[in-house]
């Protein structure tokens, strides 16, 4: 399944809908910026046919950014069971040439960067594109990939720990461990619990996010999981505000187990 589609796989579906989607790309030449893909039968939609706004809205992202593992599906027109024109690659660039309101919904019509000639129409979803210029960290030895924002940086803390750290005082840490039970405590700091948020979609599982409250003011975001007996994973965002974060959701849903 490839990700602007409904529906959302389980972690066996999903791994194969990954494989299946490399396969496309790589049988297209996506290369860094798109690739077009044959235009399979629509897919089925939930929705009516929806009604297009007056004029095409002039506001929107000049780019953006695909974070779904299995890619971006870009439509032939803004409707959900509309033919697909390509299929982008995770991490992807695209150029946003018309932002319009679809009913409820904002669609892009964007092009690869670079390859004004493959393009199509995406939903403007938060957890499908951002605007947030993206890079990918690949990290054989721990056994993950994910999309980190460009303006970040990365490090190694410890063989088990990496901090990806940010401006306005926000960073990410990722922590693994043979077994949930040997993941450090969260917080980290003195404080308690305030809410819960999920489950979320995380590469197939379905942890939720846990909103800590320190006594510092600061807080944290955390949430753990186990990818396969023996391997384990705690992801702890920390900010100052007790809203949600769009960036933290979408870092984790950028997530690739191997």
């Amino acid at each position: 399944m490839v990700a602007g589609s409904t529906g959302s796989p389980n972690r066996r579906g999903r791994a194969a809908a990954l494989t299946g989607a490399a396969l496309l790309l790589a049988a297209c030449g996506l290369g860094g910026g798109g690739g077009q893909t044959p235009k399979p039968s629509p897919h089925p939609s939930p929705h009516s046919s929806p009604t297009l706004g007056s004029s095409p809205s002039p506001s929107g992202p000049a780019s953006i950014w695909v974070i779904p593992p299995v890619g971006l599906r870009l439509h032939a027109s803004p409707d959900r069971s509309a033919d697909t024109a390509a299929v982008i690659r995770q991490g992807a660039q695209l150029d946003v040439t018309e932002t319009r309101p679809v009913g409820s919904e904002t669609w892009l019509h964007a092009h690869a960067h670079g390859s004004p000639d493959i393009d199509g129409w995406a939903l403007n979803d938060p957890l499908l594109v951002t605007d947030i210029p993206m890079q990918q960290h690949v990290d054989s030895p721990l056994g993950y990939s994910i999309l980190f924002p460009q303006s970040w940086t990365f490090a190694p803390t410890s063989p088990t720990l990496q901090t990806y750290t940010g401006t306005a005082d926000l960073s990410l840490l990722v922590q693994t461990a043979s077994d949930l039970s040997k993941l450090p405590a969260v917080p980290s700091a003195a404080g308690k619990s305030e809410r819960e948020k999920g489950p979320i979609d995380v590469f197939g599982k379905s942890p939720v996010i846990t909103y800590y409250h320190l006594d510092s003011g600061r807080y944290e975001l955390a949430t753990s999981l186990e990818w396969v007996p023996g391997r384990a994973y705690q992801f702890v965002f920390r900010q100052q505000s007790a809203a949600d974060s769009p960036l933290f959701e979408q870092m984790l849903e950028s997530l690739i187990f191997t």
